[in-house]
């Protein structure tokens, strides 16, 4: 059958072994023997290759929806496929050998034998009908056809054959042919009366015998013939039988709007199949399920019929052929270019025919599924990433695809026959080897797949690269294979280490943030200080808005982070947002966040501050230099938990805790009309101030002794006193930069000391000592000074709503001359 010379072919191919070597015979539709080339394999002198090709023959025949057979020259069988196994009920070992002859039935053995014999002796194909046992019991008439496999020596290897169940045609036949003979022996019978009979009874004689000449004409061309020749023959004979011009047989297309021939009897032969449209033409009827015939005229009764007009036709017969759920899938029928009456006899012989090629169109739509799903199977064994290998019971590889391929750079002809030992370490392939011993021997086709392996592969170069395997095992003929499934995971460890690696540094990284921000790191003993953190054990438990004023360097940001980590929000989020160090363009995007396309450069979406934050801290640093066009929207969301992105329309709602901070006395903005006083009093609920370090001087040698033990340990030195003028001099020192310039000068003291104790302090200076030392500025500095922070603020736009001179207060041209004045450049 098609299907098994494919699957010889295909697995023969696959194996790479297919060279065009020699011949076999076969007998087409008019007894004729026509040559078929076939490919065939130069085989090993061991025959290794030729056992490899057909363990690939048995997979494929595995799946396949026929009765597959494969024996030997003596006729003893050598495989049955599942399908079979399933149709006997009986096992492997039942069926080898002779064992697949006790299920013929026993007045068909010798027949099919010697249609085997005579097949083998001149390598010849065969078809012969037997019946065959089912696993109930009941014998089924079954169609065999057997193609030979040659070996190098040109002899024949064996055969391979495929059945069908043709019980239901059997069925058909004989039931037809039992009526015929019913008619015979009624005609026997009236043997006596048939001189008298009249014109009518004499017709009906000569219809009955009309039909059986149609029966055997259509017959003896159609039984031994399979695929596209069958239909071929159909129609050939069709029209001959029924000495009609045209004949065609079709399936319907496009959800049966159209049909395609396959195949189309003229008088000049087969002609190349056609599609049309159903529409409008004899054959819309006829796929409604009935039969239908048009004796004559049938041009004029469908004019649009281009085809009935090219083909001059003038009669129309056409039978519906219809699958068991009587849906129709395509038709026969019968053309004729004179008028064409149809005997009664007639139309069962062309029902019958009908019912047949319905059973081939099946029979091809089955074959075809199966060589899509192949073909699917083999473009997903290719596409796969990961490596898939097939090794036997001896560990030798059967099966290696392309990912396998790249992973061990070697290609799939290089290792096919190769031991799994080339690719896989030896103290890796006895955890494999122990793996393939554990399975148990089974007939099933596939056996549980054990847990996930992690083994080393080595490639064609050495190295070893590390895999994660897993092992499945399937039966095959009784023979075992098994198929491991390799992944390449040094993708996979080199994140492991990256991430271990960002692990210790984000716990580095966590130690140091906890040595700088930790509460207890807030070192003082002073009263002032002591009050300061009462206040802080107060209001940290709460969500109160808090307010943290000081001068610069006081440790504004480190009483923050207490307050956030003594709350009940210490393992969300605490994120800081310096306000003056933010151009005036850019904070509102920084706060709130902005949609794709809100501006020139916004090329995604930006996720503000605010939304960062959520049930966390927000922490405000600088809060007095936010510009007053954007003090309203903070204000709302501290109201309202609210707000829009930049370019958004859709608001967003937020659960944060905001703690701000500034160095600048806010009631004095407030007079001056740069900061909302409604703001300032949203604010100003809970305030801490934070006293400079000048006003707290007891806690210095406190102070300078933490910041020594802190330098010291990060610069590796062993200091450890702080000489007593030294830390005089530290007292009497203003410190204009409060804790933070402490530190800067112990830290510089710590680099520059050699011994156990600080040599000197830098950085003082004795001249600038105490508050009144300051220098007080004169008023064109602050004027100065001013008008610079209101250019920054704006980003040195002078005019326009958001500008400058606005936010002064004054005329443009009033700014420009101070500008000029003052000398005031922005710098480059």
């Amino acid at each position: 059958m098609v299907w098994c010379f494919f699957a010889v072919n295909e697995s023969l191919r696959l194996q790479g072994l297919v060279q065009n070597r020699s011949d076999c015979k076969r007998v087409n539709q008019s007894g004729k023997s026509e040559s078929i080339t076939i490919n065939v394999v130069e085989m090993d002198q061991n025959d290794s290759a030729a056992h490899e090709a057909e363990d690939r023959l048995r997979i494929l025949a595995h799946r396949a929806p026929v009765l597959i057979r494969m024996s030997g020259n003596d006729g003893l069988c050598t495989f049955v496929n599942q399908h079979w196994l399933d149709f006997t009920g009986r096992s492997i070992e039942q069926e080898l050998v002779n064992g697949w002859m006790e299920g013929v039935h026993p007045e068909d053995k010798r027949t099919s034998l010697d249609v085997y014999q005579s097949a083998v002796k001149i390598r010849h194909p065969y078809n012969m009908e037997y019946r065959l046992r089912r696993a109930n019991g009941e014998y089924r008439w079954v169609l065999d056809a057997g193609i030979p496999w040659f070996k190098a020596d040109e002899t024949v290897g064996g055969y391979v054959s495929s059945a069908i169940d043709i019980n239901e045609r059997k069925e058909e036949e004989s039931q037809l042919q039992q009526a015929y003979r019913e008619l015979e022996r009624l005609c026997d019978e009236q043997t006596a009366e048939l001189t008298k009979v009249n014109d009518s009874q004499q017709e009906w004689i000569v219809q009955r015998e009309r039909a059986e000449q149609i029966l055997q004409l259509i017959s003896e061309g159609t039984t031994s013939t399979i695929g596209p020749a069958f239909f071929h023959s159909l129609v050939e004979h069709l029209a001959r039988a029924l000495d009609a011009r045209y004949a065609f047989v079709s399936e319907l297309i496009e959800g049966g709007s159209r049909v395609r021939t396959l195949a189309f009897w003229t008088p000049d032969g087969i002609i190349p199949n056609i599609e049309f449209d159903l529409a409008k033409t004899p054959c819309e009827m006829v796929l409604k399920g009935k039969i239908c015939h048009f004796p004559e005229s049938v041009r004029s009764l469908f004019p649009n019929d281009k085809w009935l007009i090219k083909l001059d036709v003038e009669s129309y017969l056409a039978i519906p052929m219809t699958d068991p759920s009587d849906k129709v899938i395509g038709h026969l029928a019968v053309l004729d270019t004179v008028p064409m009456p149809v005997e009664p006899h007639s139309l069962p012989v062309l029902k019958t025919f009908a019912a047949r090629a319905t059973a081939e169109l099946q029979r091809q739509s089955s074959e075809m599924a199966i060589l899509a799903v192949k073909e699917q199977l083999e473009d997903i064994l290719a596409s796969a990433m990961d490596g898939i290998i097939t090794v036997d019971d001896k560990q030798k590889v059967t099966v290696f695809n392309q990912a396998a391929e790249d992973m061990f750079q070697c290609s799939a002809k290089d290792a096919l026959g190769q031991p799994l030992a080339r690719f896989i370490p030896e103290r890796f392939r006895l955890v494999l080897q122990e793996h393939i011993e554990g399975f148990e021997p089974s007939n099933m086709p596939r056996s549980q797949i054990p847990q996930l392996l992690t083994v080393y592969g080595t490639r064609v170069d050495g190295k070893e690269i590390p895999l994660e395997a897993s092992i499945s095992q399937v039966n095959v003929g009784g023979k075992q294979l098994f198929t491991v499934i390799l992944r390449d995971i040094t993708e996979r460890y080199r994140a492991k280490a990256k991430i271990s690696k960002l692990q210790r540094t984000t716990r580095y990284l966590q130690d140091e943030i906890n040595t700088q921000h930790d509460f207890q790191n807030m070192v003082g003993r002073s009263p002032t200080m002591k009050k300061v953190f009462k206040h802080v054990q107060s209001v940290a438990p709460t969500d109160t808005l808090a307010l943290v004023t000081g001068e610069t360097g006081t440790g504004k940001e480190l009483l923050t982070r207490a307050i956030h980590n003594l709350s009940h929000r210490k393992k969300e989020m605490f994120i800081k947002v310096n306000c003056a160090a933010i151009p005036a363009g850019l904070i509102e995007s920084e706060l709130f966040g902005h949609e794709k396309g809100a501006f020139t450069g916004a090329v995604s979406r930006h996720i503000g501050r605010f939304e960062l934050a959520h049930k966390g801290t927000l922490f405000l640093d600088e809060i007095g230099e936010l510009p007053l066009d954007l003090q309203g929207k903070l204000l709302r969301v501290l109201e309202e938990g609210e707000f829009e992105r930049v370019g958004g329309t859709r608001t967003v709602k937020v659960n944060v805790r905001v703690i701000a901070a500034t160095n600048r006395v806010l009631t004095h903005a407030v007079q001056q009309g740069l900061f909302r006083p409604d703001l300032f009093y949203r604010l100003n609920v809970f305030t801490l101030h934070i006293p400079p370090l000048r006003e707290r001087k007891e806690d210095i040698p406190l102070l300078a002794k933490f910041f020594l033990q802190k330098y010291t340990t990060k610069l590796g030195k062993s200091i450890t006193r702080i000489p007593e003028s030294v830390m005089a001099s530290l007292i009497e020192y203003h410190w204009p930069g409060n804790v933070r310039e402490l530190a800067h000068v112990l830290e510089r003291a710590v680099l520059i000391s050699e011994r156990a104790q600080l040599v000197s302090v830098e950085g003082l200076h004795p001249a600038a000592k105490g508050p009144q030392a300051v220098p007080f500025p004169t008023l064109e500095a602050v004027e100065r000074d001013h008008i610079l922070k209101a250019l920054e603020a704006t980003n040195w736009r002078i005019s326009g709503p958001k500008g400058a001179a606005k936010l002064l207060g004054l005329k443009r041209t009033t700014l420009d001359s101070k500008i000029e004045k003052l000398d005031i450049q922005r710098d480059p």
